[in-house]
């Protein structure tokens, strides 16, 4: 009987922290529709963000990150996470990884992931996660694109 309710503890627990993050989400971002967001990006390259030239939001939700658009990307992988973030792994040509992100509250507000081998525009806030600096799939630096809020499938060769 006590595991049974710790279990269910555990799922009303996961449950609210499910609605807590997407409450912050909706916090974060009420104040902006998509045309002003998209309006006030910075068109950018992957090598500047490496470069450290944009601000890092303070967490993943993006909240006081620089945003930025990074043209003509090509889709590397694409994997749903645990925490419900789906990872869009992409290229330039220059850079050989680099790591974005949609979180579920940009997945409710209609942004879907890319397939493999498609090319994209992404616009979305720089964040340096550095729990993941030194990690290969992670292209051993801080800085990805968390959370996404808009792709654009291109579909053209480079």
């Amino acid at each position: 009987m006590k595991k049974d309710s710790i279990i269910r503890l555990l799922i009303f627990a996961s449950l609210v922290s499910i609605l807590l993050i997407y409450e912050s989400w909706e916090l974060a971002f009420s104040s902006y529709g998509l045309e002003r967001l998209e309006a006030n990006a910075t068109k950018t390259t992957l090598e500047q963000i490496f470069s450290g030239r944009f601000f890092s939001s303070l967490n993943k939700l993006g909240e006081n990150g620089t945003l930025v658009k990074v043209d003509n990307l090509r889709v590397l992988q694409v994997m749903r996470v645990i925490d419900g973030d789906v990872h869009v792994h992409v290229t330039d040509g220059n850079v050989s990884i680099f790591v974005t992100e949609i979180t579920p509250y940009w997945q409710l507000h209609g942004v879907s992931p890319p397939k493999v081998g498609d090319f994209v525009n992404i616009t979305g806030v720089v964040f340096c996660d550095s729990i993941h600096q030194t990690e290969e799939w992670h292209g051993k630096s801080c800085w990805e694109i968390h959370p996404i809020v808009k792709i654009t499938s291109t579909n053209q060769e480079k």
